[in-house]
């Protein structure tokens, strides 16, 4: 299986995963997934980078699949990717989940109390 294809997998698992949820307990293991396979094809960086970019650009994906392993892997092509849609857009709640992408690359992450992973 080609990289991009099991990357898009593990997000659509996570996505599914995401309609059934109410919190990140029940995402996290799917999140965790798609960090590991990233890590694990580092040398498959460039077309990652675009799939990232892709999250950011449609809106039909979790956003804490971005928060989740920006804040590891901290790729400055993802946060340039979300300043650049952040400021094509005028919906005041895609510019609020942008937000919260950006703040993952603080070197305090207010918010990672919600994963195990990183608590």
């Amino acid at each position: 299986m080609k990289v991009a294809d099991e990357f898009w997998t593990l997000v659509q698992a996570a996505e599914s995963a995401w309609q059934k949820t109410d919190g990140t307990d029940e995402l996290e293991p799917y999140l965790l997934q798609i960090l590991q396979f990233v890590q694990s094809n580092s040398n498959s960086r460039e077309e990652l980078v675009e799939n990232f970019k892709t999250i950011v650009k449609e809106e039909k994906w979790p956003i804490e699949i971005l928060e989740f392993c920006m804040r590891e892997l901290k790729w400055d092509e993802i946060k340039l990717s979300v300043l650049q849609e952040m400021s094509n857009s005028s919906d005041l709640r895609v510019r609020d989940a942008l937000s919260r992408v950006l703040a993952v690359y603080e070197k305090e992450w207010e918010d990672s109390d919600l994963y195990k992973y990183y608590s």
